[in-house]
């Protein structure tokens, strides 16, 4: 499952992905991938899974959930 593949539950406890579609968390994890791609070629090292993980959640996901609740939609 997602949360035992990323263990974002663990990472971020408060982490609350009520707002992800169901059958959609094979898309986040893709898009984990992608972030952890592109962290690493700028940070010019290999990105370790769970760091790629929680700044994905940090600088991604969270803020667009603020947007989203901030505006109601």
């Amino acid at each position: 499952s997602f949360l035992e593949h990323t263990r974002l539950d663990k990472l971020r406890p408060e982490a609350d992905l009520s707002l992800t579609v169901p059958g959609r968390y094979g898309t986040l994890e893709e898009h984990i991938e992608v972030h952890r791609y592109f962290m690493g070629l700028e940070q010019q090292r290999e990105i370790p899974y769970e760091e790629a993980v929680t700044h994905w959640y940090d600088t991604v996901y969270l803020p667009v959930v603020e947007v989203i609740q901030e505006r109601g939609i």
